[in-house]
């Protein structure tokens, strides 16, 4: 065991397992440890239209009668058992839905939604499960939640939703210094972002320009209540996607006195406060600041990032049907390039390597909501802004190869409703319009080791009108015997149109179906057309004045999925869906045909920055299995399984293995809750993903390149040939809520890659002569332990 664990180790046991305080010493009377008691507020709507329900019954499991809601939904359960519990809503004509991970703290009341599916009444007698897993009626499949609990405690998660999703079918991650999501084949520019009804175009700290992966998450986990994750066949409000939808639901603050948090993690120190705003509203707010560079300079690391964040969720109830909700988020990150001080060839590369790299953005929106007898309608408006300052040299002679100053704005308004025209009878329907725009000062030299031959400059500011309409019904088709789901179904509509790209227009259908014989199995199916224009960047590229990308059409892409679920429990779900997806119309560069911009984007700096054309086509396709136990006492389980292949192909005709096929991928996920009053809880994740191909270096070009630009030239003509080995890795972290002088909160250890595995994801080109064959190995995180906690007050 090296030196470092030990330390950390150490020092967990000196905070976690020891008594914090007078009340948790061992000769305290244990009785008092088990009146600690804390409060869950929240509504209770119905799902698919959030119409707010009066008189249901709402309780903790194996705990105190039930409350029941009054006029507008609302509950408040009072002297709740700290820990983790499972609540229960039930009303007649609506399934009963179990929550289980609600977490519950003395010091903050824990927020919660329940969302009660319509259903045919059932006769007397007849008994009905209760709904642990959550599914959508307007989105059949590839459709999976996910509460803050389980986002928190994922081992090696490092409190990141990315990471977290990792643990999913059809989710494999990029390398581990990044939390690109690469959904059933696709790259990490393939995804769409929603906080609390507003557009997010970034959740990343330094994020690649283009295609929104990036290093570290910034969405604050203390703000969340739920998610939800469309891994395909998402619903027709949201556009602007190929591969999948996050949908993020942020708590509200407390409505009785401020509260707060003082929190470290693996990589930042934060602050979070809650509380009132007047009678009616509430506050949430957190900031948030690195030490990551704090460390890397004293490992003497080239590269020393340095980021602040913070985020913003006020919402005021201005009467019983009205409420508005202010959302803003936002982040500035520099990173710091320095040559290591002992002349370290590999450290020396780096800081030639990687472009200098700073960035700062925000996003702000307002959500006015309207109940209606009928539904809810929504109205949003909000404005997202980037900047993105990157730039390389030539470490001897400063000449400068590429410089990026680009600023990216938006600025959107959306109104949508969904509307309840019959018993379990939804009707949604929008329309959007969005003015985006770039200001754009790039240059790139050209020349050898740059991915164009000739100078590129272009300094000039690009605006332009997109919009979109949509509108989708889900409905009954068939009532099934009593205890079972029948036969329903939704069938989408969407229109998407933007000023540069060429086909006016656009309609995609999307259709889902799902179908419930049997009380333990459902049978899924959906099918729809996806449309994403190209990065803004590659729209503003302008040759001799010329906006040589104007024109371009949008990318598409057709999902295909079919499935089955079984649930022998209300806990225990397993799932198997099959997936195609084929694309068209990507954009690949005019100057080697091969490359398509779906392979890009899986290191830091940008993409798009050149002519492109909009010709080449791909496809991805797998299976997947699923299985969810969900927490039920004091154990959890989640196992998921995807096979798949994904491919690309230029104008040549020949399909080649995209940057993202991991052919197979496995992730067990589990954790148990011991001791006193579940106080300790020990979680794991193992993950195994095969091989990813990679591009060989030219040997000739990549010797005549490396002075001058520090990197390799890749061998087009062998692309994607070569895989790395496989990956595996195990993580595990143990938890523990703890008391400290009359507060609260949590200590943890984390620990990645506990076997130390060695995890190679490539190799960079080198001239130094300890590698003769001129190619260094890139390994993935060793052996990494952290320790981080949560004190709330």
């Amino acid at each position: 065991m090296s030196l470092r664990l030990l330390l950390v180790l150490g020092a967990f046991l000196a905070f976690g397992p020891a008594p914090l305080s007078a009340e948790a010493a061992p000769e305290a009377d244990p009785t008092v440890q088990a009146q600690e008691t804390g409060e869950i507020r929240g509504q209770v709507v119905e799902r698919g239209t959030s119409r707010p329900l009066a008189g249901a019954a709402v309780e903790v499991v194996d705990g105190p009668g039930p409350v029941t809601t009054d006029g507008q939904g609302r509950f408040v359960l009072r002297n709740v058992p700290v820990g983790t519990v499972t609540v229960r809503a039930q009303l007649l004509g609506y399934e009963t839905l179990e929550v289980p991970d609600v977490r519950v703290t003395p010091g903050r009341a824990t927020s919660l939604t329940l969302e009660l599916r319509e259903r045919a009444l059932v006769l007397e007698g007849i008994e009905v499960r209760a709904a642990r897993i959550v599914t959508r009626d307007d989105a059949p499949t590839s459709t999976i939640r996910l509460s803050a609990e389980e986002v928190r405690r994922t081992a090696g998660g490092q409190t990141d939703i990315s990471r977290t999703l990792l643990s999913l079918p059809g989710v494999v991650g990029g390398v581990d210094n990044r939390n690109d999501l690469l959904v059933r084949g696709g790259g990490p520019g393939e995804n769409a972002y929603w906080l609390d009804g507003i557009r997010i175009p970034r959740i990343n700290h330094f994020e690649t320009q283009g295609v929104g992966g990036g290093a570290l998450g910034l969405l604050n986990v203390e703000f969340i209540e739920d998610t939800d994750f469309y891994a395909g066949g998402f619903p027709a409000r949201y556009g602007d996607a190929l591969s999948s939808v996050l949908v993020v639901r942020n708590r509200s603050g407390s409505s009785d006195r401020f509260r707060g948090d003082v929190t470290v993690g693996a990589s930042e120190a934060g602050v979070t406060v809650d509380g009132p705003l007047g009678d009616r509203g509430t506050l949430l707010f957190s900031l948030r600041r690195s030490y990551l560079q704090l460390l890397f300079q004293l490992l003497d690391l080239p590269i020393r990032p340095a980021y602040w964040d913070t985020q913003l969720r006020a919402e005021w109830d201005l009467d019983d049907r009205n409420r508005i909700t202010v959302v803003g988020l936002g982040a500035i990150d520099e990173l710091e390039l320095v040559p290591p001080e002992d002349g370290d060839p590999a450290g020396i590369e780096i800081a030639n390597r990687v472009l200098d790299n700073d960035q700062w953005g925000y996003t702000t929106g307002v959500v006015w909501r309207r109940l209606v007898d009928a539904g809810t309608v929504r109205l949003a408006l909000s404005r997202s802004m980037d900047r993105f300052l990157f730039e390389g040299r030539n470490a001897d002679t400063d000449e400068i190869l590429v410089s990026n100053d680009a600023w990216e704005a938006e600025n959107r308004i959306r109104l949508d409703a969904d509307l309840r025209l019959a018993p379990r009878v939804v009707l949604g329907v929008g329309a959007e319009a969005t003015r985006e725009g770039i200001r754009s000062d790039f240059l790139d030299a050209g020349g050898p080791g740059r991915p164009i031959s000739d100078p590129l400059r272009f300094d000039d500011t690009v605006r332009w009108w997109s919009g979109a309409g949509w509108t989708q019904l889900s409905a009954p088709l068939m009532e099934g015997r009593p205890g079972t789901r029948g036969l329903t179904a939704t069938a989408g509509l969407r229109a998407d149109t933007h000023e540069l790209l060429a086909g006016g227009v656009q309609v995609s259908p999307r259709l889902g179906v799902a179908w419930g014989p049997l009380a333990e199995w459902e049978f899924t199916a959906s099918t729809g057309r996806f449309l994403q224009p190209p990065p803004r960047l590659a729209l503003a590229v302008e040759v001799d004045d010329r906006l040589v990308n104007r024109g371009l059409p949008f990318q598409e892409a057709r999902h295909f999925v079919a499935g089955a679920a079984w649930s022998p429990s209300d806990a225990v779900r397993v799932s198997l869906e099959g997936f195609h997806k084929p694309y068209r119309n990507l954009p690949r560069s005019v100057a080697d045909p091969r490359v398509v911009l779906q392979n890009e984007g899986g290191d830091f700096g940008f993409v798009g920055a050149e002519p492109l054309v909009g010709d080449a086509r791909g496809r991805a396709r797998g299976v997947e299995v699923f299985v969810q136990a969900q927490s039920d006492g004091r154990g959890y389980l989640l196992t998921s399984y995807t096979l798949s292949r994904s491919e690309f192909r230029g104008p040549d005709g020949q399909f080649r293995p995209s940057s993202w096929d991991a052919r197979h991928a496995l992730d067990l996920t589990g954790g148990l809750r011991f001791g006193p009053g579940d106080r300790w809880e020990l979680g794991s994740r193992w993950r195994i993903v095969s091989g990813r191909p990679f591009t060989p270096f030219d040997p000739d070009a990549s010797a005549e390149a490396f002075p001058r630009t520090g990197v390799g030239v890749p061998d087009r003509s062998r692309l994607n040939e070569e895989r790395t080995p496989a990956y595996h890795r195990l993580d595990v972290r143990l938890d523990r809520r703890v008391t400290l002088a009359g507060l609260t909160g949590r200590v943890y250890l984390d620990i990645q890659n506990l076997y130390n595995r060695s995890n190679l994801f490539g190799f960079t080109y080198t001239q130094d002569p300890a590698f003769p064959d001129n190619l260094r190995p890139r390994e993935q995180i060793g052996l990494l332990p952290t320790v981080g906690f949560t004190l709330e007050w």
